[in-house]
């Protein structure tokens, strides 16, 4: 499952673009925005409650995650 999100609050907005949630739903992937210029894949462990960074993101690949979003935004 693949959600589009934001968390905003002024100067620092942290733009959380894409969240897949894994078929397991024990695993969160996400691409942060943070700072402003750099895109970056972090996984999030449920059952540790730990994220690690997994890899910088290239607008390229970013546009990729896109297509794995069933229900896309118009």
């Amino acid at each position: 499952m693949v959600f589009n999100c934001a968390i905003t609050g002024g100067i620092d907005d942290i733009s959380n673009n894409l969240i897949l949630w894994q078929k397991n739903g024990k695993i969160l992937d996400y691409i942060s925005e943070y700072p402003s210029d750099q895109l970056i894949l972090y996984r999030y462990s449920i059952e540790s409650n730990k994220v690690k960074p997994v890899k910088k993101i290239s607008r390229n690949e970013f546009a990729e995650w896109f297509k794995l979003d069933k229900y896309p935004t118009q």
